[in-house]
């Protein structure tokens, strides 16, 4: 089986942002401040992701750009609500799109 290789590294966004967005949702759902840096569950459960991808993003402070749209979609929002450098980030890989 062969892997898909991308020719160039997709760009990221770090994960800060995301959970600093979030912490009035999770407090809104009956967590405390605490459990919303300690507990990946209620950030996965929120965004409908795995428990490992949340624990991954944290490990890696960065999120792709293709992940963050997606969220941000699951969210409601545009991307640049959350991730104010969005259009500065994503303007290149849009060009070469």
């Amino acid at each position: 089986m062969s892997r898909r290789r991308a020719s160039k590294a997709e760009p990221r966004l770090p994960y800060g942002p995301l959970e600093r967005f979030l912490g009035p949702m999770i407090i809104s759902h009956g967590h405390t401040v605490m459990e919303t840096y300690g507990d990946q569950f209620v950030v996965g459960e929120l965004l409908d992701v795995s428990n490992r991808t949340v624990t991954r993003w944290r490990a890696g402070t960065t999120i792709r750009l293709s992940h963050a749209d997606t969220i941000a979609c699951r969210l409601g929002v545009h991307p640049s609500a959350i991730w104010p450098d969005w259009f500065d980030v994503s303007a290149p890989e849009m060009a070469d799109a």
